[in-house]
């Protein structure tokens, strides 16, 4: 028997993964040794703007249109990131940015630890 397990990306990309079913674990361990994990580390500065986001972002993709391996399976989500940061950039929360507001700014943090993470795999 399989079980279906979803997934959220940034609130866009749902993800639809089949895995064996384990009478004796509600996840797939293997699976899920697969995934990254970003948090906070108590080091960050929260002080990113969405400018810094989009051009690493920027800079990820113009390294895989050099890279001989294919990459695309990183690209669609941080085209869709670049997409969210600039609707979102200009919106407000009682007359503040949202990425000016504390949870913006932990949103980009966990933004940049993705895209470094990102970035060393697609080189």
């Amino acid at each position: 028997m399989t079980r279906i397990k979803f997934f959220a990306m940034s609130g866009a990309l749902n993800l639809g993964i089949f895995v064996p079913y384990d009478k004796e674990n509600n996840t797939n361990e293997d699976l899920l040794k697969t995934f990254s994990a970003f948090t906070l580390s108590g080091l960050e500065k929260f002080n990113l703007t969405t400018n810094d986001i989009v051009n690493k972002i920027d800079d990820i993709i113009e390294v895989t249109k050099e890279s001989s391996q294919n990459n695309n399976d990183y690209i669609l989500p941080i085209s869709q990131l670049k997409l969210h940061i600039e609707y979102m950039k200009e919106s407000e929360i009682c007359r503040t940015k949202y990425f000016e507001t504390d949870i913006g700014k932990l949103e980009l943090e966990l933004y940049m630890k993705m895209l470094c993470h990102l970035e060393k795999l697609v080189k």
